[in-house]
């Protein structure tokens, strides 16, 4: 399945619900506002984490709060960010950190049409 992320950085609760439905074969796909979850910031840390990233913006948050740590990595999910939504936003791929640059794949909008054409489900969360 394909699940289309639209939403911004007040999401979070819906996000971690998304990364929970989310199976070895699913892909995220993030557009609109949901592009902001790939730029490193306190609000993207949950979704940093469950992607296996250092984000330490907002680790120490999560360690003093002693709320669970997601128990998903960047090899269990394929994430995407439009790259269109990323530049009108002025979220700039070549100045994220490394780690963040290698599980975040920017894509234009051929990809974006090629992935709905490859997952015969998708699932847009607004």
């Amino acid at each position: 399945m394909l699940h289309i992320f639209t939403l911004g950085l007040d999401a979070g609760s819906q996000l971690e619900h998304c990364l929970a439905l989310m199976g070895s074969k699913d892909a995220l796909l993030l557009i609109e506002d949901g592009v902001y979850w790939s730029h490193p910031s306190e609000a993207s840390g949950r979704l940093w984490a469950a992607l296996g990233l250092g984000n330490d913006l907002d680790a120490q948050r999560y360690q003093e709060a002693d709320e669970p740590a997601p128990t998903a990595t960047s090899d269990q999910y394929q994430v995407m960010v439009l790259t269109a939504d990323c530049l009108a936003r002025g979220i700039v791929a070549d100045k994220l950190p490394e780690d963040a640059a290698r599980c975040f794949q920017h894509i234009d909008f051929d990809r974006f049409v090629a992935l709905t054409e490859h997952h015969i489900q998708s699932m847009t969360w607004y």
